[in-house]
């Protein structure tokens, strides 16, 4: 697939006194000649020719013309078409398709990053690209993204066993350290953060004081930090000796004064799979899909006929100039 943010990706290249331009071939009248065909879906020379040049814009001049370079983004941009091909066929063939309203919205989605339409035109014709092909791009990009969640919806989902299982063996990733849920008052100056001491000592509210006084980002959720982990800040660590409930003395520290409370202590150990079993699904699910997708995708492969003229592709070279 050739990916709309590698077509709207600001990789214009411009170094030094170089600026990367085309590719281009040894015969013009090849120019509308099919270099790769999918059953009935073709790529011309040219087309060929200007994704190749958009891909290596990200490179500079000299980079461009690497051979290994070239051959790989050309390798890269066959296969990307044999893939998008399959899954517009696929769907075709399965009459999968995006309704208007979810294209504008798309494209309205994509248009909102642009402070205006002079500036989203101006990078369309930066990019090469006209209205029409960045439309079509977006719609593909839809019509390919819905064919893989219509792929998914044949894929079962993983089982508890394979969760537990997967837990078991790759529990060195659930260790954690010591951990307190802290609260804190930050104050720049001594004499203010040891009024507030004397505040919390007579009983006035931690929360309130924090809010009205602190001068830390968390002052206006009543100083809450959350859970801390030991070794994350020098100045934390010294709250893990607090006993449960009971305001710290003043403590000073690089970012000023603290005055601080442990609510909650968590010792070290393995996080339960409990809080870990949606993560642990994630990621079994996603390694399926793959695999799955991997499968279909030879599948496809062997079921299609490609036309490829390597001859011509190899010909197509990176042309640079000086400005």
């Amino acid at each position: 697939m050739i990916s709309f943010k590698r077509l709207l990706g600001f990789q214009f290249l411009f170094v030094g006194a170089f600026l990367f331009t085309s590719c281009h071939w040894n015969n013009a009248s090849y120019q509308h000649t099919v270099v790769i065909k999918v059953d009935s879906k073709e790529l011309t020379s040219k087309q060929f020719a200007d994704e190749l040049a958009q891909r290596l814009s990200k490179y500079d001049s000299f980079m461009a013309k690497d051979t290994k370079i070239v051959a790989q983004t050309k390798e890269s941009i066959i296969n990307d078409f044999i893939v998008s091909s399959i899954l517009q066929n696929w769907a075709q063939k399965h009459n999968i398709q995006i309704d208007k309203e979810k294209i504008e919205s798309e494209k309205k989605a994509i248009r909102s990053d642009f402070p205006d339409d002079f500036s989203f035109r101006e990078e369309l014709s930066r990019q090469g690209l006209s209205v029409h092909q960045w439309q079509k791009t977006v719609e593909n990009r839809l019509i390919e993204k819905a064919v893989f969640e219509s792929l998914q919806k044949e894929i079962p989902p993983p089982s508890e066993e394979s969760i537990q299982k997967y837990y078991e063996s790759n529990k060195h990733k659930y260790k954690n350290q010591d951990k307190i849920y802290l609260q804190q008052i930050v104050l720049s100056e001594k004499a203010d953060a040891e009024k507030i001491a004397s505040s919390l000592k007579k009983g006035k509210s931690f929360e309130s004081l924090a809010k009205q006084f602190s001068i830390a980002p968390e002052n206006k959720n009543g100083g809450i930090v959350g859970w801390v982990e030991k070794g994350t800040l020098e100045v934390f660590d010294k709250a893990f000796l607090l006993p449960l409930g009971e305001p710290s003395e003043v403590i000073q520290s690089p970012y000023g004064y603290h005055i601080m409370l442990v609510v909650k202590k968590a010792p070290s150990g393995i996080t339960p799979l409990t809080m870990v079993r949606n993560s642990i699904k994630r990621e079994l699910a996603s390694q399926t899909d793959q695999l799955y997708f991997k499968t279909w995708l030879s599948q496809q492969i062997r079921s299609i006929n490609v036309f490829k003229d390597q001859k011509l592709i190899d010909t197509m070279s990176v042309e640079t100039h000086q400005e």
